[in-house]
């Protein structure tokens, strides 16, 4: 069960690579039919992709998609999308990240891309009039597929959204 896409939205490609090294290019190399995609853009906002991985592992999702032969049902990635000035330091960024994380499990489900990120949430429908909010100052938790359908959206941490809205989000991950 896909459901219903959420209007104007999609994954835009990206590039990105894990922290383990794995390039992958997004919508198509997600790990799930159905995957939560945790587009974060500031380093403030771990703490809130940490309660968004927490309450999607605790709903049944797999908390890393490391050792997946095949898609999996559902799955997590984060996304910390740096600006592209940052990316002739990105073996260092991304090794510093990496030998701070350790965790193989961590590391797999950890994507970083480096671009234009008020470019890219345009290119995905979460900037301007009609997406108030989105504009790169809080965590964007999307559900999507390998196709880039998002079928739920949120803006900001769980703990900034109804709980009906964060269980409809996770029942959509979780189909």
């Amino acid at each position: 069960m896909t459901g219903p896409a959420v209007d104007g939205l999609h994954l835009a490609p990206l590039r990105t690579r894990a922290l383990d090294g794995t390039v992958r290019r997004l919508p198509a190399d997600l790990p799930a039919q159905r995957t939560l995609v945790l587009l974060a853009y500031r380093q403030r906002h771990q703490r809130d992709v940490d309660a968004w991985i927490a309450r999607a592992v605790a709903a049944g999702v797999p908390a890393t998609p490391r050792g997946a032969a095949a898609p999996l049902p559902a799955a997590v990635v984060e996304v910390p999308f740096l600006s592209a000035r940052w990316r002739p330091a990105r073996r260092l960024i991304d090794g510093g990240m990496a030998r701070g994380i350790a965790d193989p499990d961590v590391l797999a489900r950890t994507l970083t891309a480096y671009g234009l990120p008020a470019r890219h949430r345009r290119a995905c429908g979460l900037a301007g009039p009609s997406a108030p909010g989105a504009d790169g100052t809080e965590v964007e938790a999307l559900v999507v597929t390998r196709t880039g359908t998002v079928l739920a959206h949120r803006t900001g941490p769980p703990s900034a959204s109804a709980p009906s809205d964060v269980a409809a989000l996770l029942a959509t991950l979780t189909g």
